[in-house]
């Protein structure tokens, strides 16, 4: 219930991110470019302003029970308190200096707590590890007046800041 409740805030804040940082989220089929070209990919920046567009994103749903369930049970040995994606986004960028921009803009964002930041784009980490998919994934919480009124600023979730190439040739698996 918590997540469900906190989907469309973290919604709000992944747009806001997006918006100043130059990143996009995945299509939910290819589009149309000018001059041709096909994305499946909507930057936010222009989207935000276009309804066709808008309605073409594939946001992540919150995290099924069923799935939840199967996560805690052969991923985190039941141990429950280990699941932190229940309600979770991913931001793309075209190259890691727009990553860095949201990642700068996340940190100075006074509605959210960053609770850990686990470095995929590392080259010295294993890409075996990941099935060679990497990002910057952050569990994070957002804290505000609303989210304290309805008792969900405790709740954890899920950002994810990843390439666009990774997102073109792997897209990651929903059910992560």
């Amino acid at each position: 219930l918590q997540a469900h409740a906190l989907h469309p805030i973290l919604k709000s804040k992944v747009k806001g991110w997006a918006d100043v940082s130059y990143g996009a989220f995945l299509a939910s089929r290819e589009i149309k470019l000018h001059g041709g070209a096909t994305s499946r990919f909507v930057l936010w920046h222009i989207g935000r302003y276009n309804a066709k567009l808008r309605e073409v994103i594939d946001w992540a749903e919150c995290k099924s029970p069923a799935r939840a369930i199967e996560k805690v049970l052969h991923s985190y040995s039941g141990d429950i308190s280990r699941l932190k994606d229940l309600c979770r986004q991913t931001i793309y960028f075209e190259d890691i200096e727009h990553i860095s921009t949201c990642l700068d803009a996340m940190w100075h964002d006074d509605e959210i707590v960053i609770l850990r930041i686990k470095n995929r784009l590392d080259p010295t980490d294993a890409p075996e590890l990941y099935g060679g998919y990497r990002d910057l994934m952050l569990n994070l919480r957002v804290v505000t007046d609303v989210t304290k009124k309805l008792g969900i600023d405790t709740h954890i979730c899920e950002v994810r800041l990843a390439l666009q190439c990774f997102g073109e040739i792997m897209v990651p698996e929903r059910a992560a």
